[in-house]
């Protein structure tokens, strides 16, 4: 088992996602780019962001809770952050693809999980940024 380590927020989603949650979550993975698209309600109408990772080496989903198929050993008590994006910066999963690359680009290891979907995920990428759809 590799060790995960600790772990850093990256983006809390509780800044405006309702307290109930996002209202569907989908993927779509375009060559080295994930897209996560996060619909919620908003005030007035059904409103979406997404989560785009950049120089995605592999992700995996799976529901939440359910069985899990995690490889990692953690070195604390494990947080889950509901609806906000994590990463584990000591994670030796992490390092290894980066040494994969020869260094030439930092991978890093990403995690999120949407209760009122269902759903975990789990990305090793260069970055990710939020963006508004419109």
């Amino acid at each position: 088992m590799k060790k995960i380590g600790r772990d850093a927020l990256v983006i809390d989603t509780s800044q405006w996602l309702p307290s109930y949650g996002a209202t569907t979550v989908n993927l779509v993975s375009d060559g080295g780019k994930l897209s996560v698209i996060i619909e919620f309600d908003g005030e007035e109408r059904l409103e979406r962001k997404k989560l785009v990772f950049g120089s995605v080496c592999s992700f995996t989903e799976s529901s939440f809770p359910g069985v899990t198929l995690d490889p990692f050993e953690y070195d604390q008590l494990r947080t889950v952050h509901l609806e906000a994006l994590v990463a584990y910066p000591d994670s030796e999963a992490a390092k290894e693809w980066t040494e994969h690359f020869a260094c030439s680009r930092i991978v890093r290891h990403y995690a999120i999980c949407f209760l009122s979907a269902n759903t975990h995920l789990t990305v090793f990428a260069s970055n990710v940024v939020l963006m508004d759809m419109e």
